[in-house]
């Protein structure tokens, strides 16, 4: 489908290119040892914005003489580790990514705006897992991630400097975590229990030149936050599982520069550069089933989350300037679905998976609601859909003794979604 800009400028203007190349070594000197290291690089390029003025004809307008275009580059080195301690194993993981993306895109005709993001980011994870026979089972581990990352602006209107600089994150945090579970009544009845505890340390500064005049905000947030899990399984037979969970989450808060919350401050919404971490709570009561010895899966949950302080991006009207903030407390009520059919016909799968919700806040900032009307008490949660489906179809058929043929489809459909700026 033709994508144009201006009257016209160019067609097909939004291509994709992606590629990638990736190499993997395992390593297995003996029976209780094995390693696994990978080396994984990928390029990305868009040209000009996946974001459109118009649907029908597809349409971008506005950049002028401005090509614009979207890439990235990433660089992944991992390596895993497992050993074989007899009464468990230990297994340790180490992450490093590398990585750079940005665009060049149009706020007005001739008035680029230049977005850049480098970062890197080092894990470190280390667990025990038990291999007992016995009905009690368990894992304990930890986590440590140091990371930097570097948010570039530049934004030019008519040839006139408007703002630049740069807004550089640096993250350290780390974590210890378990779980156990107990086999009661041979394995029909599985209580589970997990505790994790979290410590996140963030650091910001924002330099920032606005018209010639310059400015150095520094920011940051702090999370010092413990979450649970419980689960209760019950396995009357090989083919049924009816299961019951509750847990607490949360994320830690988001940092943003001065000139997101300058732009956010602009539509009357009040937020800062350090976002508080938000909260949840769930709840969730499901069934797993087999049938028609195995050829018919069956998926059912009810889930209700609450959240506390959730945090949200937002549209602002400044062009291509998001900002983030604290929107309140909020509630969302649901039903997934899911049913996996293997077909009479050899080789023919039908796949179907569904939701339907009800999610609004029950309480929001008043600092965010003055500014946008859509955030109000038991109105609609941003950014979500009430509705979801997705029908897949999958076809594999042998055609030789060496060559199968692979077909699939599918078509997926759902509600409109509420952004801040109605």
């Amino acid at each position: 489908m033709a994508r144009r800009t201006g009257a016209p400028r160019a067609k097909d203007a939004n291509y994709i290119n992606n590629s990638d190349v990736r190499a993997t070594l395992l390593w297995k000197p003996f029976d209780k040892f094995q390693a696994r290291a990978q080396i994984w690089h990928f390029e990305g390029r868009q040209g000009y914005t996946q974001s459109l003025n118009s649907l029908n004809p597809p349409v971008i307008t506005n950049y002028g003489g401005v090509k614009g275009f979207e890439q990235s580059n990433f660089e992944l080195y991992s390596l895993s580790m497992q050993y074989d301690l007899g009464f468990a194993t230990l297994s340790s993981s180490t992450c490093y990514l590398n990585g750079n993306t940005g665009y060049l895109a149009a706020v007005a005709p001739d008035s680029p705006l230049v977005n850049r993001y480098p970062s890197y980011n080092f894990s470190q994870e280390t667990r025990l897992t038990s291999n007992g026979p016995g009905p009690l089972h368990w894992f304990i581990g930890s986590i440590y991630s140091k990371a930097k990352g570097t948010f570039n602006f530049d934004l030019n209107l008519g040839g006139i400097p408007f703002v630049f600089g740069d807004t550089i994150t640096r993250t350290k945090s780390w974590a210890v975590f378990g779980e156990a579970s107990y086999d009661l009544f041979d394995g029909k009845l599985v209580p589970l229990v997990g505790l994790r505890y979290f410590n996140d340390d963030r650091r910001s500064v924002n330099d920032q030149t606005v018209l010639g005049t310059r400015a150095v905000y520094p920011g940051g947030a702090k999370a010092r936050i413990t979450t649970w899990r419980a689960n209760l399984s019950y396995y009357p037979n090989d083919d049924l599982t009816i299961f019951f969970n509750a847990g607490t989450g949360f994320r830690s808060g988001i940092v943003q520069s001065q000139f997101q919350v300058d732009a956010l401050a602009k539509d009357g919404i009040i937020s800062s550069q350090g976002v508080r971490p938000d909260r949840l709570i769930s709840y969730e009561l499901g069934l797993k089933s087999r049938l028609a010895g195995d050829d018919l899966q069956v998926g059912l949950n009810l889930y209700s989350v609450r959240y506390k302080n959730l945090q949200l991006g937002l549209n602002t009207s400044t062009p291509f300037i998001p900002g983030f903030a604290t929107l309140g407390d909020a509630r969302s009520n649901g039903i997934d679905l899911e049913i996996h059919w293997k077909t009479p016909v050899q080789g023919l799968a039908l796949g179907f998976t569904g939701n339907v919700n009800d999610s609004k806040f029950l309480d929001v900032n008043p600092l965010v609601a003055a500014g946008a009307g859509a955030i109000r008490k038991d109105g609609r949660m941003l950014n979500t859909a009430k509705f979801n489906t997705r029908v897949d179809l999958d076809y594999n058929h042998p055609i030789g003794d060496d060559l199968d043929l692979v077909m699939n489809a599918s078509a997926s459909t759902g509600g409109n979604r509420l952004m801040n700026d109605g």
